[in-house]
């Protein structure tokens, strides 16, 4: 039992022509509870490999901001 990796949060595009307009369905663990969220990116880098290298603030229901 490896409890020590992170899960990969699904991340589904609503709009591919508005990358700042992304949807993800976060489960908090703090909460034990599944939340919509919505996810603005300040920065993003794209490079020819298959990594997508993000600095975003999420902003949840709770008012907490969390960088991911």
């Amino acid at each position: 039992m490896k409890n020590d990796e992170e899960e990969q949060i699904p991340l589904k595009v609503i709009d591919p022509k508005n990358k700042l307009m992304i949807v993800i369905k976060a489960i908090l663990k703090s909460k034990g509870q599944e939340m919509v969220a919505m996810l603005k990116i300040e920065d993003c880098f794209i490079c020819d490999e298959p990594y997508i290298f993000i600095k975003a603030l999420l902003y949840i229901r709770n008012q907490e901001y969390l960088y991911i």
